[in-house]
């Protein structure tokens, strides 16, 4: 059974990204027979973006990987994961390549340099 995981985008009141709240179904064994189903968390002093979703993949370093994250690979440089619904997949979007910029995702494909939450500019760079 595969961990149902999001994680949640906290900001300030002046639009600053403050920190993520983790959720959801999360095992603390190979066999979820030790597991909890935790609720997302809510602050009035916070606004909230939507909630992404854990791919259910790591990148080359052993990292979950989320929807927001920015990686980094030989291959295709540097972009960000995204929910493709025409294709019920989760891929990597680079801004960058005029031909074709949706890549899907490989396991151990790239390594997490960041998120468009802390750093939003790093995708454009």
């Amino acid at each position: 059974m595969k961990q149902v995981k999001f994680r949640r985008p906290h900001y300030d009141i002046e639009g600053n990204f403050s920190h993520f709240s983790y959720w959801g179904k999360i095992s603390f064994n190979k066999d979820f027979s030790e597991s909890s189903f935790t609720s997302p968390t809510f602050n009035s002093k916070c606004t909230y973006k939507e909630d992404e979703q854990f791919t259910g993949l790591k990148d080359c370093k052993d990292i979950d990987i989320y929807e927001g994250d920015i990686l980094n690979s030989e291959f295709n440089g540097k972009g960000f994961v995204q929910w493709n619904n025409d294709n019920s997949t989760f891929e990597i979007y680079v801004e960058d390549n005029a031909d074709d910029d949706q890549y899907f995702f490989l396991k151990g494909y790239g390594e997490i340099i960041d998120n468009i939450h802390q750093n939003p500019k790093l995708i454009e760079t």
